[in-house]
This record gives structure tokens, C-alpha cells and sequence, in this order.
């Protein structure tokens, strides 16, 4: 099994906790980590406050990131980003999961059982990754709407549509509608690419899960 966020990872940062983007253009700008924590809506800063709460040893590097200069406009900030996730990389990503979950995925959970009924936990690891990454994405409630509104494309109800279409209309959505993309648009086009390729690495990995439980459930070793 996956590790939940693997998907997101892959397409935010290629799994790199020290990754940095300074991309012009960008709605969130500079960005950090493996979900690129966007310093322009506060999420890096949040982090930072997060992580000075945290237990010894982790809290030494909020510290450090506090002191380091602001995260929209300080190389100095950057430096130590990059600093502390090279040196650190597993403690790094670790601390990054910690912080997104409860935020992201664990609440796009909550909305999707209050809003369709539906429980993301009793559905495959590839199907909880791409809430997860849309989740990411655009934040929770949104992350959780997006589900909905594959079911509305398709005028089903989310609970009787299979995964493979679930996810397959997740992504139609946010190709056909602008909406989804309107906060960068100078980037859409690599958005577009990046929405067809996760469509894709999901369905591969749904397709992969389903085929392993199968060969398990028949009886073979």
C-alpha cells in the first residue's frame, strides 16, 4: 500500500522535503516542502508556528525557521528550508505528514461523509490519495467538493459510481472547468499536464490494488 500522500508528493515536489519553488506566476508563491506549502496564503508560516509547538527535538527547527527571515522574499529563509530537509529528509517528511493530514485529508474526509454520506475509508488506497492530493491542492472543502461534482458531471450519485469513474471525473471536472485553475492561470497548461498524468497514476494504482486483492481473496500464496 501507498503511502497516503505519495500521489500529491509525486506531482508537488518529486517527494523532496526540501524542495523549493520560486515560480512567478504562481497564486501561492514561494512555496515549500513536499506539498509546497504556499507562503503567500500563510501555510509555510503556519507550519513554522506548528512546528515550535512540537516535541524536542522537532521544535528546534521552528525555531530555526522563525529566526531565518520571511518565506515570500528571504534567500535566508530558503537556505535554512533547504538546509534542514537535506539534512533531515525522513524527520522532514515525517513532520510534513504530521502537520497535513489532520488539516487536509482527515477534514475533506469529514466533509465527504457530511456532505454525500460518503466514507473515504471504506475505499482503496488510490481513491484516498487523490482526495488527498486534491485536498492539497485546494484545500479541504474544496478538496472534498471536487468529489461531488464528478457525481453531478455524470448526473449519478457519488455512492454508485465505481472508483475507476470516480476518479476518471475528479479530473474531467477540473480540466472542463476553468474555475479550477483560474487562481493560476499563467500555469494552466502545466496544471492541465499534471491533472492528466495523476488521473493516470491513479487509475494505474486502483488498477494495481484491485488485481492484488483479487489474487489474494482467491487463495493463491
Amino acid at each position: 500500500m501507498e503511502r497516503l500522500g505519495a500521489l500529491s508528493a509525486k506531482y508537488e515536489s518529486n517527494d523532496n522535503p526540501a524542495a523549493v519553488s520560486q515560480s512567478n506566476g504562481d497564486g501561492g508563491g514561494w512555496s515549500y516542502g513536499i506539498y509546497q506549502f504556499a507562503s503567500a496564503a500563510g501555510v509555510v508560516q503556519n507550519f513554522i508556528y506548528w512546528l515550535c509547538q512540537h516535541d524536542v527535538p522537532y521544535d528546534e527547527y521552528g525555531r530555526q525557521l522563525a529566526s531565518a527571515g520571511d518565506p515570500c522574499s528571504d534567500q535566508s529563509f530558503v537556505d535554512k528550508w533547504e538546509d534542514i530537509g537535506n539534512t533531515d529528509a525522513d524527520g522532514f517528511v515525517m513532520l510534513q505528514d504530521e502537520y497535513v493530514k489532520p488539516q487536509y485529508y482527515d477534514a475533506g474526509a469529514e466533509k465527504l461523509i457530511e456532505w454525500y454520506n460518503f466514507d473515504i475509508s471504506q475505499h482503496s488506497n488510490a481513491l484516498q490519495q487523490v482526495l488527498f492530493s486534491n485536498c492539497i491542492q485546494h484545500g479541504n472543502y474544496y478538496g472534498a467538493q471536487v468529489f461531488g461534482d464528478a457525481a453531478k458531471f455524470v448526473e449519478k450519485d457519488l455512492n454508485s459510481m465505481n472508483e475507476a469513474d470516480i476518479i476518471n471525473f475528479i479530473y474531467e471536472v477540473k480540466l472542463t472547468d476553468m474555475s479550477w485553475s483560474s487562481g493560476s492561470p499563467q500555469l494552466r497548461s502545466g496544471l492541465f499536464a499534471r491533472w492528466k498524468n495523476e488521473r493516470e497514476d491513479a487509475l494505474d494504482l486502483l488498477k494495481k490494488q484491485t488485481e492484488s486483492d483479487i489474487f489474494v481473496g482467491s487463495g493463491c500464496k
